[in-house]
């Protein structure tokens, strides 16, 4: 075969490589992209470029190569890796050498941290790498954002790490870029990640500008003790202004100089200008007893109309007044309030919030009638 001759032309003429730009791309579904540029001198006619940078156990529909000097490339020689390419003169040319590289995989963890009325937001990135590959020296890259893959995997990606000094509010914050529809963030400098290891890389760290606690009563519910929730908007005033990276969010209370866990849960990704909403746990100073004090019906036409009156007493312990939001769901066709002593707002068809002020240990009574009408 004459590709053999083009071999022994391969051992006369040295083909030179540089490399440049390598980057990996890493996804949270146990998948990574490494691409690099590789630049070779090629002599007029068949060369033969081998590719000894491809390690691991790579699969040939994985691999793609491209030649940006517009030769030909004639085959991709696997699975002893390399090229046969054509040149139509003696040049220089750069390939782009692109690797889908499977079971590697990122997560990111959040930390909220409640100290009194602050609160400061945390997050690190965990990248794991299970593949065949040792990565050395390559600028890493994690993405955000829903992939359309063949067999219905999906997958994702993270970051570019601002520096901050100790005046500034943010203490370390990253800036995102849009790359048709995905965020795209960029870890700053060269990381190396053995296989079987583990890359924890901090991604943000930042103290939160007004964060909003609010006390709800009936949230999963639960109409006896009232839910602390932390409100935090994603925006660049407010200490924040990044895409928040989907993850398991943990949180911490500081309690007299102690650190108290609270619990955790997960969070979806969340874009640059929504709100967090963290639910911190049960309130205990903060008690409730509902009842329904009469309930009268009456038929009008073909709908029967059902009276009811509403009695929530709320007890506050603590030492300051609080605002507690009352959420009533009130089952049934078409609903109006009559009367309420407190304000409230409708949110949906069968979902009102009640705003109750209550004064340091004291009690106050929400008391509202409504009218449900459903047909007969």
């Amino acid at each position: 075969m004459r590709y053999k001759v083009f071999v022994l032309a391969f051992l006369i003429f040295l083909i030179t490589t540089v490399f440049s730009q390598t980057s990996l791309v890493i996804y949270q579904q146990n998948m990574g992209v490494l691409s690099f540029d590789k630049e070779v001198d090629l002599k007029k006619g068949l060369n033969f470029v081998p590719l000894d940078e491809v390690v691991g156990n790579i699969s040939y529909n994985n691999l793609f190569i491209l030649s940006t000097s517009g030769n030909l490339i004639k085959e991709i020689v696997y699975p002893s890796l390399g090229i046969w390419i054509e040149a139509k003169e003696d040049c220089r040319d750069v390939l782009k050498i692109y690797l889908i590289v499977p079971n590697i995989r990122w997560s990111a963890d959040h930390m909220f941290l409640i100290d009194g009325d602050r609160v400061r937001f945390n997050t690190r990135v965990a990248i794991q790498n299970s593949s065949e590959v040792n990565f050395q020296r390559v600028k890493i890259s994690l993405l955000s954002g829903s992939l359309n893959m063949a067999g219905g995997d999906e997958y994702r990606v993270f970051t570019k790490m601002a520096p901050a000094t100790e005046e500034e509010y943010t203490l370390s914050l990253p800036t995102a870029e849009s790359v048709q529809g995905y965020k795209i963030f960029d870890i700053p400098g060269e990381w190396s990640i053995s296989k079987g290891t583990i890359k924890l890389i901090p991604l943000i760290d930042t103290w939160v500008k007004d964060p909003v606690k609010r006390y709800v009563l009936g949230y999963g519910g639960n109409m006896r003790n009232a839910y602390i929730l932390w409100n935090v908007e994603n925006k660049r005033e407010k200490g924040l202004g990044v895409p928040i990276p989907s993850g398991k969010l943990s949180i911490f209370a500081i309690d007299n100089g102690k650190v108290v866990f609270l619990g955790s849960t997960n969070i979806q990704d969340i874009p640059e200008g929504e709100k967090i909403e963290v639910v911190q746990g049960l309130d205990f100073d903060i008690t409730a007893d509902r009842k329904v004090l009469e309930e009268k019906k009456r038929v009008e036409g073909k709908y029967e109309i059902t009276e009811r009156t509403v009695a929530i007493t709320i007890k506050n312990a603590k030492k300051e007044k609080v605002v507690v939001e009352v959420w009533e769901y009130i089952s049934g066709g078409e609903i109006e309030i009559k009367s309420s002593n407190f304000n409230y707002e409708k949110i949906d068809k069968n979902n009102f919030r009640f705003y109750v002020g209550i004064d340091s240990q004291k009690s106050s009574v929400l008391n509202y009638v409504c009218t449900i009408k459903n047909l007969k």
